[in-house]
């Protein structure tokens, strides 16, 4: 790794640190991430689902 891209990542780095201060905004960026990735997935799979929809199976309560 060159000493420039290192310095990019390391830029990144602290910008994604500057942008979640605490754990609360970390989990919520996450959670947000996942829903994306899920959606994404369940695309490739020939079985789309919006988010709302998606959310709202997610946050049922188990059965």
């Amino acid at each position: 790794m060159t000493l420039q891209q290192r310095q990019r990542l390391e830029q990144r780095l602290r910008i994604w640190r500057e942008a979640h201060p605490d754990a609360a905004s970390l989990r919520a960026a996450y959670r947000q991430r996942v829903l994306s990735l899920t959606i994404e997935s369940m695309a490739l799979e020939r079985q789309p689902v919006d988010a709302i929809r998606l959310a709202q199976l997610l946050t049922r309560p188990s059965r």
